[in-house]
């Protein structure tokens, strides 16, 4: 994929979490910044917002954006380190924003 061009994609936790549950981020991705040594870009959204459980969902925009990325060749707990904390300080800025969204909208 990468002598394509083409981005890869990881979920460094492997699987949803319901709002403002503690991340358990997998040690997967840190082996995989190494083996490929190559930028991370980390992202954050606010799907949790709208997702109730398995399939159900609440209406509403999700909003996708991308974090400052993390060169290669930092050590693996400086990089998971890293990494949560600017997808966690992300997400909370985010999650918050969209809670007070919805809060507004329910009371119309």
């Amino acid at each position: 994929m990468l002598a394509e061009g083409r981005p890869i994609v990881i979920f460094p936790e492997g699987t949803r979490r319901k709002m403002h549950d503690p991340p358990d981020y997998k040690p997967g991705v840190a082996a995989l910044y190494a083996l490929l040594a190559v930028p991370c870009v980390p992202a954050t959204h606010n799907s949790g917002a709208f997702w109730v459980g398995g399939f159900l969902r609440r209406p509403g925009k999700i909003i996708l954006e991308f974090l400052e990325p993390i060169p290669p060749g930092i050590p693996r707990r400086t990089f998971m380190t890293l990494l949560q904390q600017r997808i966690e300080t992300a997400t909370g800025k985010l999650l918050a924003k969209t809670e007070k969204e919805m809060a507004v909208l329910s009371a119309v």
